[in-house]
């Protein structure tokens, strides 16, 4: 069993968080709109983005813990604003230069693709000290809370309070501090992700990766009956693929349905198969059912084998429902298990060795 790099979060660690939020905050110099909607932001907007560089405590403290010769320091100096160049999260090494440049960034359990914006990527390897991707890495993590709960009740910012403000009872709802745990998920370096990664650009549709899914014992029996009884028309395959057809509905005009994100490329399969379509009010299922053992496979989603009788639902759908992603990427499944193994926590070691 693969070993866990998990880090117990502490109130001195979000101290430090609340304490580099106020002086960001207060600093005439810097801007307080959201990056993404450009929306101002008042002391608890910035706060709670700023409380997001726990993790980058933590990693750096795991990293320690991995390789006790070494101390990795992420940034916590207010510094003037450069927009056209993307900063490592771990600066120092000791007092010297780390070797290897460290993108440390947050994951939750809902989060189904895994990689950088390619503008990130390629702003980085512009840096004279980075043109080796392999000198490149990317730290995925998680903030594990170990009561669960709906999510929100783990949000570190609503953590701190709880604890800075105790009279309050609304912030008691929130949980301990000891409860908090920063956890690595996956790790990988820019050569990775460029070899085993797929480029999805701007234009196109953010697909949900559960695009092939078997039928609940419960779904299956009503829908080969609807099938049986004529009610679903049978679509034409050609050359063993799927067809390229989306089931999220379009809101541009004059058209039905999303445009098939080509990035995602073809599903194709093995065996003895029939497609039929339902086509409901706001989406399309297209089922498939297996007349033998069938095997449907896709580069970037993986492989599903299923047996005789099976019934399996096709749906491309936007995830979100957003029709046109406004950036370029480079992306991973996180459903896809063959590539994920290639990219898996223990690779933190590798940064602890060689940092």
């Amino acid at each position: 069993m693969t070993k866990e790099h998990a880090y117990k979060v502490t109130r001195k660690d979000l101290e430090k968080c609340w304490d580099f939020s106020v002086k960001y905050y207060l600093d005439p110099k810097k801007p307080t709109y959201d990056r993404t909607n450009k929306q101002g932001r008042g002391l608890g907007g910035v706060a709670d983005s700023f409380f997001n560089k726990i993790i980058e405590i933590g990693i750096c403290k795991i990293l320690h813990d991995i390789n006790n010769a070494i101390e990795p320091k992420t940034d916590f100096e207010i510094h003037p604003l450069n927009k056209k160049k993307t900063e490592p999260d771990i600066i120092k090494v000791g007092d010297r230069d780390p070797k290897l440049y460290v993108e440390i960034k947050n994951i939750g359990e809902m989060d189904e693709w895994i990689g950088p914006k390619l503008g990130e990527v390629e702003s980085i390897k512009a840096r004279p000290e980075t043109s080796d991707e392999g000198t490149i890495y990317y730290v995925y993590c998680e903030i594990r809370d170990s009561k669960g709960g709906s999510g929100r009740e783990k949000d570190t910012l609503g953590v701190f309070l709880k604890k800075l403000i105790p009279s309050d009872k609304n912030l008691q709802q929130f949980h301990d501090i000891g409860d908090l745990e920063i956890v690595v998920k996956t790790v990988f370096n820019v050569k990775d992700i460029e070899e085993l990664g797929t480029r999805f650009h701007a234009g196109g549709m953010i697909p949900s990766t559960n695009a092939i899914a078997l039928a609940s014992d419960r779904t299956k029996p009503r829908k080969l009956q609807n099938i049986s009884d004529g009610d679903f028309p049978e679509v034409e395959l050609q050359n063993n693929e799927l067809p390229r057809l989306t089931s999220s509905k379009s809101e541009r005009p004059n058209q039905e349905w999303m445009d098939y994100p080509n990035d995602l490329g073809a599903f194709t399969f093995q065996g003895n198969i029939e497609v039929y379509e339902e086509r409901l009010k706001t989406l399309r299922h297209f089922w498939i059912k297996c007349n033998g053992n069938v095997k449907i496979s896709n580069d970037v989603l993986g492989t599903k084998q299923f047996k005789n009788g099976d019934l399996v639902d096709y749906q491309i759908t936007a995830k979100g429902q957003f029709e046109e992603k406004s950036v370029d990427d480079i992306w991973v499944a996180r459903s896809n298990e063959s590539k994920m193994s290639k990219l898996g926590p223990s690779r933190i070691e590798e940064i602890a060795k060689k940092i």
